[in-house]
């Protein structure tokens, strides 16, 4: 045929549709196409063989792949890019981009699959909340700080891999360990007869409610524990103890020293001390 062609009606070229599907200000495009004749939402693009073809009244969705946006129905302003990409059940505002992306929830960009990796190669922004996996990052606008949390449910750690990060000014919930072997978490309290074997991960405090004299065993300084601070906090009155090591090593240095002992006695008479470690030795600080 030389010239144009002209029609009302969707056109049928080389097994390819071309045309509106019957709905408004739509445009459709590709063999099996569309839902012809059922389709009366308005501004529908759909692009591609067997593509969209279960939609009905919804409207402002744009599908482009074969058998792409095959579960929109009467759902509005969805996008599916790719081969077998969708936006399934209710889904409303939906993107699915990649070959069987599929978005499940409203309001959402679904990037691939479990199956794809996505790369940034420049900056990637995110002005409220970014979660990966079971960990969550999010921005304190009144202080300008930032938030590493784990769900209450979750066991695991959160490691922090750049240097110079110090846990001044990180909340954490859960255990927050860094690549020098210096371990955060919350307070444990200790109420034994028998000695207490400092075990990682660390904590920032320990509270002894015991009423009998307690032994206490640091793990062996190294430069795994380099910077490595642990608090101990005495309840119960008149009542002391001893820090030492297992095995016992002559690398301990009481606060009022610069003697190095194989254990040090804590006194009855006061109710805190501070214990940290250089990397060869664990120094303690004034009681008080």
């Amino acid at each position: 045929m030389v010239g144009s062609l002209s029609t009302i009606t969707d056109a049928l070229i080389n097994g390819v549709k071309v045309g509106t599907g019957g709905a408004i200000n739509s445009t459709l495009m590709g063999a099996g196409a569309g839902n012809v004749g059922l389709n009366i939402g308005t501004s529908n693009t759909i692009f591609g063989s067997i593509s969209g073809t279960a939609l009905t009244t919804g409207s402002n969705n744009v599908v482009v792949g074969y058998k792409s946006g095959q579960s929109i129905t009467i759902q509005s302003s969805n996008t599916c890019l790719g081969n077998n990409s969708d936006c399934a059940g209710a889904v409303f505002s939906g993107t699915a981009i990649g070959n069987n992306a599929l978005c499940v929830t409203s309001n959402t960009i679904q990037l691939g699959t479990t199956m794809d990796n996505v790369n940034c190669p420049n900056t990637l922004s995110v002005t409220n909340t970014a979660r990966i996996g079971n960990l969550t990052l999010s921005n304190t606008t009144a202080s300008g700080g930032i938030i590493l949390s784990t769900a209450a449910s979750n066991t695991g750690s959160i490691s922090i891999a750049p240097k110079g990060i110090s846990a001044v000014n990180i909340d954490y919930n859960g255990v927050c360990k860094f690549t020098n072997g210096i371990q955060r978490s919350g307070a444990i309290v200790v109420n034994q007869i028998t000695p207490y074997i400092i075990q990682s991960p660390i904590s920032d405090y320990y509270i002894f409610t015991n009423t009998v004299s307690i032994g206490i065993i640091l793990p062996i300084a190294s430069i795994a524990y380099s910077g490595q601070v642990i608090n101990f906090r005495r309840k119960a009155t008149g009542v002391g103890g001893t820090v030492s090591q297992n095995p016992l090593c002559n690398n301990l240095f009481a606060y009022d020293t610069v003697t190095a002992a194989t254990n040090i006695v804590l006194s009855a008479t006061y109710f805190n001390t501070t214990f940290w470690c250089d990397g060869d030795s664990w120094y303690q600080s004034a009681l008080n």
